[in-house]
């Protein structure tokens, strides 16, 4: 094998197993927030639904890059879903760390659950309420 067919050999297998690492990461991390939902007891504000949200797609997205592998230009298409993805999820994060380290004075007022907002409320409107709210309930 010459050094060259080695090299894009080697960035196949990097790539793939970048994926399919960072599939695993999503995977791990979904597992421990049902975990601390189901067996801790621990209620998942809106904004920690929205985060999961993130997680999940970012998960499917680095799954379906795994299991095509594709190549050129139409990576890209992927790589450029999963920022949007991930900076949505960086976004929401930020927030909800925001909320928490504000003064006990500042903090906003806490708003109703993730499913009666959604059930009862245009979608606009649920949107407004979920990242004016502090979700400390």
């Amino acid at each position: 094998m010459t050094k060259r067919s080695l090299s894009k050999l080697y960035t196949y297998y990097s790539r793939r197993l970048g994926n399919g690492l960072g599939f695993a990461a999503c995977a791990v991390l979904m597992g421990y927030a049902l975990f601390a939902q189901h067996v801790l007891d621990l209620a998942p504000c809106p904004l920690c639904v929205f985060q999961r949200l993130a997680v999940i797609g970012m998960g499917i997205v680095f799954l379906v890059i795994f299991l095509h592998n594709p190549k050129s230009w139409f990576r890209w298409i992927y790589v450029v879903i999963g920022t949007l993805i991930g900076i949505g999820g960086m976004l929401v994060a930020g927030r909800h760390i925001w909320l928490q380290n504000l003064p006990a004075d500042k903090v906003p007022a806490c708003g109703p659950g993730f499913d009666y907002l959604f059930d009862n409320f245009p979608l606009a409107e649920a949107m407004r309420a979920v990242f004016s709210g502090s979700g400390e309930c």
